[in-house]
């Protein structure tokens, strides 16, 4: 077991679970479930590692509100297979939480899911941030007692748009492409 609040330089992947279907051209994802995080290596390319930094950086620039709806960085450590980003692992109390693709492909669109994705979409928005490739598997749905919590996203690649008329000009256009993603999630 590793406990991240001793002074660790290396940790064997041994330890955590391969998460497939994260796993990109980009980077390998581990979890473990009993320490809550996640690993995110990138694999060995200029724009895998520049991304995977990226989420730190931005994350650390944001408002305190606005960390509310990403997965918080806790740091980076070596592991076997090269340096691995450390991320907090969402969960709904025992379990992954699933991500939004797979909540509405189980449960469908309901007004429940709609109302916390439009909640999210609007602090996107308020807090000026641009998101440059958002999908549905790139967010959890947080859920406690059979109760929607949040929607938490997980895998981002977003910058803020510092430029008040900028902003203003595109912010209709921006809130049609988040909901848009929304509404185009296939159902079965």
């Amino acid at each position: 077991m590793i406990n991240l609040n001793e002074d660790k330089e290396f940790i064997l992947i041994k330890d955590f679970d391969k998460f497939p279907k994260k796993n990109t051209n980009d980077r390998l994802v581990y979890i473990n479930k009993n320490q809550n995080i996640c690993l995110k290596i990138p694999k060995d390319n200029k724009n895998s590692i520049l991304g995977t930094k990226s989420e730190i950086t931005f994350y650390n620039s944001l408002s305190k509100s606005a960390k509310n709806i990403f997965s918080k960085p806790l740091g980076i450590i070596d592991t076997n297979l090269g340096k691995a980003y450390i991320f907090e692992l969402i969960k709904n109390d025992e379990n992954i939480s699933i991500t939004l693709d797979s909540y509405i492909k189980k449960y469908a669109k309901n007004k429940d899911i709609y109302d916390k994705y439009i909640s999210l979409v609007n602090l996107i928005i308020k807090n000026k941030i641009k998101i440059h490739k958002f999908h549905a598997e790139n967010a959890v749905v947080k859920i406690k007692n059979n109760k929607i919590i949040d929607i938490i996203i997980i895998d981002y690649e977003f910058s803020k748009i510092n430029n008040f008329f900028f902003h203003k000009i595109i912010k209709k256009k921006l809130y049609k492409k988040y909901v848009n993603v929304f509404f185009n999630i296939s159902e079965f």
